[in-house]
């Protein structure tokens, strides 16, 4: 029962982790208009859909 308990906190804690940075993501992209110099590069986006590959396959 502990190891039960245990994953299933790993895995909402993966899920958790992957929707808030996607929100964060979103929301820096609306409300610092003046880094959209910076953020969309394809190497940040790149690095962003790595992390987010990750933590969605640590979930699983």
């Amino acid at each position: 029962m502990k190891v039960k308990r245990k994953l299933f906190g790993l895995w909402t804690g993966e899920l958790t982790a992957a929707l808030v940075f996607a929100a964060l993501w979103i929301g820096y992209l609306n409300e610092f208009s003046h880094l959209d110099f910076y953020l969309p590069t394809f190497s940040r986006v790149y690095a962003f859909i790595i992390l987010e590959f990750i933590l969605f396959q640590g979930s699983l």
